[in-house]
């Protein structure tokens, strides 16, 4: 999973189309972690990007201290995941 600190990112669907734009507070690659499947669209810089990274095992230790956070990122992952520009 990122968190992008700096930049902007295009979020792009296996056909090509561009699905999203991301931006400074935004975060993506969490649907892989929070429901265990494959990647759903590929991210590509549009700026030069400073983004922070959490690994599996870390976003697991991290939720197990603040459940709340995770609420959060599940309901965004749901959504992007029901998204019809999400959804290939």
């Amino acid at each position: 999973m990122y968190f992008i600190d700096d930049g902007c990112v295009d979020v792009i669907g296996p056909s090509g189309l561009l699905l999203d734009q991301l931006v400074p507070g935004s975060f993506f690659g969490e649907i892989s972690l929070v429901t265990n499947e494959q990647r759903v669209a590929t991210v590509v810089a549009r700026t030069f990007c400073h983004v922070y990274r959490l690994d599996r095992a870390d976003f697991e230790h991290v939720l197990k201290c603040y459940p709340d956070v995770y609420e959060m990122i599940a309901t965004v992952s749901h959504a992007r995941s029901r998204s019809s520009c999400y959804v290939f």
